[in-house]
C-alpha cells in the first residue's frame, strides 16, 4: 500500500545518531512502526526524538508499507537515505 509523503518514528534520544546513521531496523517484530503524526508517539517527550521518514519516495524505491490502522503504517527496513531529523 502507498504510505503517504511522509511517516514519523520516535527512538530513545541516545539512540537518535545511530539510527540517522544506520537506518531504521525491526526490532521487536519483523516490520518497522511508523505514525501517521508526531502526535501518535507515546514516549515521554524528553526522552523522545522524532525521524522524519520519507516514506513516499521509500515507496517508490521498493520499500515495502503496510497500513495497520488510522494511525500507524509498518514497513520494512528503512534505509538512512530516506530520513531526517525532525527538527531540521
Amino acid at each position: 500500500m502507498a504510505p503517504p509523503e511522509l511517516l514519523y518514528y520516535g527512538t530513545h534520544r541516545k539512540l537518535f545518531r545511530q539510527v540517522l546513521a544506520s537506518g531504521l531496523l525491526p526490532i521487536a517484530s519483523e516490520l518497522v512502526q511508523l505514525a501517521i503524526s508526531p502526535d501518535e508517539m507515546g514516549m515521554p517527550v524528553d526522552t523522545l526524538s522524532l525521524l522524519i521518514v520519507k516514506a513516499q519516495a521509500a515507496y517508490e524505491a521498493g520499500i515495502l508499507f503496510y497500513r495497520t490502522s488510522d494511525s500507524f503504517y509498518l514497513s520494512e527496513a528503512i534505509p538512512p537515505a530516506y530520513l531526517t531529523s525532525f527538527e531540521d
